[in-house]
């Protein structure tokens, strides 16, 4: 995705790796992705692109609109037992962290949901509908708001980014875990 800074999760199932990827584009410089240039990474990745706050991102492209979360079937080694994960990919929504370009201009207009808001509208809903075993929160965050991502109750982890620390933590009883950045390190996390 060349400028834009990327993390990818990856669900081990017995079919495939699925990989979850979310994208930012506020790295200072010339780097900047043009946004039909972003669209045009989102088309060309072979996995699921979450997007769970910030809707019109691909509005008026074919691509629209993008998933709001995605349920991954994960099985144990021995193929023993099957779970449901759902997987949300929230985004910050500072304003002043985006050039006023930056995703076609909706950083800066407001396009982006609360991450809070927008995990409140998804998953009780996403609960009644999916039936997942554990929700999960891919996050680009800072600390304080995965904290109170954790706080709410309303997700089994949080896979996090943003401020580049590698984090691995519970908050509010819940698992909180960052790989920092530069993919010099992964996360491996069980949920039982």
């Amino acid at each position: 995705l060349g400028a834009v800074s990327t993390r990818g999760y990856c669900f081990r199932n017995d079919r495939a790796r699925h990989a979850r990827v979310e994208a930012t584009s506020h790295r200072p410089g010339p780097a900047q992705v043009p946004h039909a240039a972003l669209l045009e990474r989102i088309a060309q990745f072979g996995g699921v692109w979450i997007n769970s706050n910030m809707p019109g991102i691909t509005a008026g492209s074919p691509l629209h609109p993008l998933p709001e979360y995605d349920v991954v079937e994960v099985a144990s080694r021995s193929g023993g037992h099957r779970r449901r994960v759902a997987v949300l990919g929230l985004l910050c929504d500072y304003a002043q962290l985006y050039r006023k370009s930056a995703f076609n201009g909706l950083a800066a207009a407001g396009g982006i949901e609360p991450p809070i808001d927008a995990l409140k509208r998804l998953a009780g809903a996403l609960r009644d509908a999916e039936k997942p075993d554990a929700v999960v929160a891919m996050t680009h965050l800072l600390d304080p708001e995965d904290d109170a991502i954790c706080a709410t109750g309303l997700c089994d982890a949080v896979l996090g980014g943003h401020d580049h620390a590698v984090t691995a933590r519970a908050s509010s009883g819940v698992p909180l875990a960052k790989a920092g950045m530069d993919a010099t390190h992964a996360v491996v996390m069980d949920l039982s």
